[in-house]
């Protein structure tokens, strides 16, 4: 007993150390950040440079790739940025992000992903940025949250970050933060038949449960009403796929999900599901990002709802 009660204690002293030395490393860039911290950095900075009022356009990498923020700030005339980042990093952050750019009188417009309403557990790929550039996103999360992504720290990122420094770099985008690599003509027949066959699914996991993705956003929606910042919300990109039609009622059921969520919160839905899904060939490199003629004609779908939207 007594050596089970020290081995016990043993443990406890061992992940209480580890925590802390994760912690403690938090805000420190190693050669797997470096470029995702460097992208957030440069988009809040541009974003703050933008005139209030604004219009922030707020997902993963659907809206990066797949919604031109120049078109609609020429066609609005009301200055625009896409601060469209990364899925992969579920909307807890993405949102606390988000929350860095806008200011009282500003509008954002949310085409989240479908999986941001779905349950968004900590990543891989989620631990590693914040450990770059999120401790402050990890001071504002439950005490589960904390030790989950502490604990997910491997020890070679944590001894990386004591031995290599690194500066940020300059990623490139345009100066409306909208991608400029996804050129039409660089697409090929392998990449056109693999976003044929990929499937998203979608699913609304309710508010109440632990990493629901759905509860992040339910947080941000009441900071903005706070806030005096005016939310709208739109579909996101998806390339369709025949599969879809085969499970039609499960997908309309947790569309309606969607819908009933934002209208609990006053926030208006712009346009319908379909006006954003595509066939493939108006896709880049995965079934969210469209290539630029692609995105050219996306944000012309969204115009005239913005535009109705805005009163412009």
């Amino acid at each position: 007993m007594r050596y089970l009660i020290l081995t016990l204690l043993s443990c406890l002293i061992f992940l209480s150390a580890y925590i802390g030395f994760a912690y403690n490393r938090l805000d420190n860039l190693t050669t797997e950040n470096v470029y995702l911290c460097s992208y957030i950095d440069k988009k809040i900075r541009l974003t703050n440079a933008k005139p209030t009022p604004k219009l922030v356009v707020v997902a993963g990498s659907n809206a990066y790739v797949g919604i031109s923020a120049k078109m609609l700030e020429q066609e609005l005339a009301i200055p625009t940025f896409n601060f469209g980042i990364h899925a992969g990093f579920g909307p807890g952050f993405l949102l606390y992000l988000a929350r860095q750019v806008l200011t009282s009188g500003d509008t954002v417009l949310l085409p989240l992903e479908y999986s941001m309403y779905g349950s968004n557990p900590p990543t891989d790929l989620l631990a590693s940025v914040v450990f770059g550039c999120g401790k402050g996103f990890v001071q504002t999360t439950s005490l589960r949250e904390k030790i989950t992504i502490l604990l997910s720290q491997p020890l070679t990122r944590l001894l990386n970050s004591l031995f290599i420094r690194k500066q940020l770099i300059n990623p490139v985008f345009g100066s409306h933060g909208d991608a400029t690599y996804n050129l039409e003509n660089q697409v090929t027949e392998a990449m056109r038949t693999r976003i044929a066959q990929e499937i998203n699914g979608i699913k609304f996991v309710a508010s109440n449960i632990e990493f629901s993705g759905v509860k992040a956003i339910e947080e941000f929606l009441h900071w903005c009403q706070q806030n005096n910042i005016r939310v709208l919300a739109t579909w996101p990109n998806v390339a369709y796929h025949p599969r879809y039609k085969e499970h039609q009622s499960y997908l309309l059921n947790n569309i309606q999900k969607i819908r009933s969520f934002y209208k609990q919160h006053d926030v208006e839905i712009l346009g319908e599901p379909y006006d954003s899904v595509f066939d493939a060939s108006y896709f880049y490199d995965t079934s969210h990002h469209l290539h630029q003629g692609g995105v050219k004609i996306r944000t012309e779908k969204l115009l005239p709802l913005l535009r109705q939207a805005l009163n412009h």
